[in-house]
Order: structure tokens, then sequence, then C-alpha cells
């Protein structure tokens, strides 16, 4: 039964993932409420941030590189302002979409200018 109900959190995780992603493709194709790269920060600062997600991709380069304490101060606004974070995995489609687009991006409540 444990293995069960292991596979289907891992599906349901997964499912998750691949919504969160679709959501902010199509919100950046339509120029609408979504952010990447370094436009992200920018969003956080301005209290816009409804959903931070970034790849575990990138933050193990920023760990590498001594710049964790960035992405922990970003996590930290985005939990303050009352966002979700979520980390999305580089083993699947969804995380390999979300590196295509520099590992980092967030929808948003508002749009900005």
């Amino acid at each position: 039964n444990r293995g069960i109900l292991e596979k289907i959190l891992k599906k349901s995780q997964l499912q998750k993932e691949f919504e969160l992603i679709e959501e902010l493709l199509v919100e950046i194709a339509k120029k609408g409420l979504a952010v990447y790269g370094k436009a992200v920060i920018e969003a956080v600062n301005a209290n816009a941030v409804k959903t931070l997600l970034f790849t575990d991709e990138i933050i193990e380069k920023a760990r590498e590189k001594e710049k964790f304490g960035e992405f922990e101060s970003l996590i930290d606004k985005v939990e303050q302002q009352g966002g979700e974070v979520h980390i999305i995995s580089t083993d699947n489609e969804a995380g390999e979409k979300l590196k295509g687009l520099g590992g980092i991006g967030a929808l948003l409540r508002f749009k900005l200018n």
C-alpha cells in the first residue's frame, strides 16, 4: 500500500508542476500575468507575485556560487506577501521548460508596467 500511495503522491506533484508551468507559459505568450528571469525580482519587490517558481537546478547553482541567500530572500518576501513558492524538478518536462526560461518564473497578482 505504501508504494501505491507514494506513486499517487508523486503523480499528483508532477501534475501540479505541469499545470503551474503551463499556466506560466500561457500567461507569458499572451503578455499577461507572468514574468521570468530577472524580471521576477522586480515583481517580488512590487508585491506582485502570486506564485514563485524555480528549478531545483537553479538552487543548486546558487548554492555552488554561494548566492543562495538571494533566493532565500526572494522566497521569504513572496511568503510574507502571501504568495506560494514551488520548486520544480528538472527531472521532468515541466522543469526543462522552466529551465529554458532561465530557471525562474512567477505568476502575478497584477500586471507590471
